[in-house]
């Protein structure tokens, strides 16, 4: 049977002055696991996450390898292309913070989620250095057994939006999803980093939008925690900030009682062509939510409750209620901004060719001459006269199958909006993998990837005769 969880543990050990990475264990997986890399020397911590990852084995999949040193770690991350990273930065020797820098230059490594480890959370800061749009959440490190579980089950029930998505882009548009937030989880913010890292790694909103877009929402949650679920006063809370920081004591106190630590917060998500949209629904009676939004329009905030949602109304592009107030509905217009990608360091000198909507790139049956890396844009991949797929600045390449097998093309390809790629040729790739030997590892990794998909879509279209001459 196969087993979801598969451990690729990774140590060292010197064998005649030099380096060997020996593999201490090794398990079957499934195709769909979500590959995990652990930055981390310390081997408390590796064991402590190990034994997280198999705990969770049977309902979560995870490809999980370390990374302990230096040595060979931009060749195993080129390789594995990790869709989710786990930093240990308090690591007194491995830096996590100089390895991410150091790999820059490889775009595909940089839209991987990040989970930080820290020893503090109440005094630790992040390396300004690390992008803070890819970071999914910080753990303490005391804490590590209860978080670390929380996230990476919901990571994996919702893996369609880390941001380093699938090879091939679907042809839908619309992604939507839900968690369910229990009143005693104080992880909710890897949720809500989650969603708006992905909204701004896929360029459809900015950065300052997705944070503002992740302070509506902590504020809006926390309501329906606070005030939905724990039933805790405007009054009530008050009197307890004047000797406490936060309310969290507060609702520790209400979680005594058995019926208010059952109740839980939901928060569904849907992204469409033209917006974005959360709703955020607790098991509270409600409230006069009317009287509040009357309040904020008529600037009279601070001298009563809803301080928290008129933060939120700042951030959003509309906000309403249901009619009872224990259901809020927020939503934001989508930018389309669509970032370039940065250029990878082996190919910087390689041809940029522009392409205007409509424009064919290639032909079926062609040679395979040249092998495209998308900077920014969109093409459709056509089959038979039947778009089978888009590619975008995500897919990173396209051409590799022709261009490194030697086959003509198997598809025409056509730009579905204006679009830059660099165009490469066999001279300039073969002397690129001189010096970057870990460029044709990840290559050769996604063409299996993409011939898999491939097969699947053509054999569908076929079962339904869509591709009968």
């Amino acid at each position: 049977m196969l087993k979801s969880a598969c451990l690729l543990l990774i140590d060292t050990k010197v064998i005649n002055d030099k380096q060997w990475f020996l593999v201490l264990e090794k398990e079957i997986y499934m195709a769909a696991n979500l590959s995990l890399a652990v930055i981390s020397s310390r081997r408390e911590v590796r064991r402590e996450i190990r034994d997280i990852v198999v705990s969770i084995g049977s309902k979560c999949g995870f490809n999980l390898f370390f990374i302990l040193n230096y040595a060979d770690a931009a060749d195993i991350l080129n390789f594995e292309i990790p869709e989710l990273i786990i930093a240990d930065f308090a690591d007194p020797v491995l830096s996590p913070e100089k390895l991410l820098e150091d790999l820059k230059g490889e775009p595909w490594l940089q839209t991987a989620g990040i989970i930080g480890i820290v020893e503090d959370i109440q005094s630790a800061q992040l390396p300004s250095k690390i992008p803070q749009a890819n970071v999914i959440n910080v753990i303490d490190r005391r804490f590590l057994s209860i978080s670390l579980p929380r996230i990476l089950k919901i990571l994996q029930s919702n893996r369609q939006i880390l941001a380093q998505k699938g090879i091939v882009s679907s042809l839908t548009s619309q992604h939507s999803g839900s968690f369910t937030i229990d009143v005693n989880n104080e992880d909710f913010e890897g949720y809500i980093n989650l969603l708006t890292n992905y909204l701004y790694q896929q360029g459809i909103v900015s950065l300052n939008k997705s944070q503002g877009l992740a302070l509506a929402l902590y504020e809006l949650i926390m309501n329906a925690i606070e005030h939905g679920n724990c039933r805790i006063t405007q009054q009530e809370k008050s009197s307890y900030l004047k000797n406490n920081w936060d309310a969290y004591g507060l609702i520790k106190e209400k979680l005594q009682n058995t019926e208010i630590a059952s109740k839980k917060v939901h928060l569904e998500y849907a992204f469409y062509n033209d917006r974005c949209e959360f709703t955020i629904t607790d098991e509270g009676e409600g409230f006069d939510h009317k009287t509040v939004l009357e309040n904020i329009k008529e600037g009279k905030i601070f001298d009563k409750q809803g301080r928290g949602i008129y933060l939120a109304k700042q951030m959003v592009d509309e906000i309403r209620y249901s009619e009872t107030g224990n259901q809020v509905t927020i939503s934001i217009k989508n930018q389309s901004l669509q970032e370039p990608n940065s250029l990878p360091e082996g190919f910087i000198n390689a041809e940029v060719v522009n392409y205007e909507e409509g424009d064919k790139v290639f032909s079926y049956g062609e040679r395979g001459l040249h092998l495209f890396y998308i900077i920014n844009g969109s093409f459709e991949v056509i089959v038979k006269e039947k778009v089978i797929s888009i590619l975008t600045k995500d897919d990173l390449f396209f051409g590799e199958m022709s261009f490194l097998l030697n086959y003509p093309r198997t598809a025409t390809i056509k730009a579905k909006t204006a679009s830059k790629v660099l165009k490469i040729d066999r001279q300039q790739f073969f002397q690129t993998l001189k010096h970057y030997p870990n460029y044709g590892l990840f290559l050769a990794r996604m063409l299996a990837k993409r011939l898999a998909i491939t097969t699947k879509k053509l054999s569908g279209l076929a079962d339904s005769g869509e591709l009968s001459t």
